[in-house]
């Protein structure tokens, strides 16, 4: 059984290689970690905006006394 999983794994290897596997995988690659790059700017730019935004309205909220609770008792 082993024989055979590595006798998969070296002819799938041959022929890529064989093939000319190697050139469209690293175009693919490339590909998927510029995007990724793009993505990763995106995200930080968005995330900063997100905090700066809760930062000034967590900045300019009126301090007020909570009326939505109920009374406190002294039952303890």
């Amino acid at each position: 059984m082993l024989y055979a999983a590595l006798a998969v794994v070296v002819g799938i290897l041959v022929v890529g290689v064989g093939g000319g596997m190697i050139a469209p995988m690293r175009q693919r690659w490339e590909r998927m970690l510029t995007a990724a790059e793009r993505e990763t700017v995106t995200a930080k730019g968005s995330v900063s905006a997100y905090q700066a935004g809760r930062a000034d309205a967590l900045g300019n909220q009126p301090v007020r006394e909570r009326t939505d609770l109920p009374p406190r008792t002294n039952d303890m």
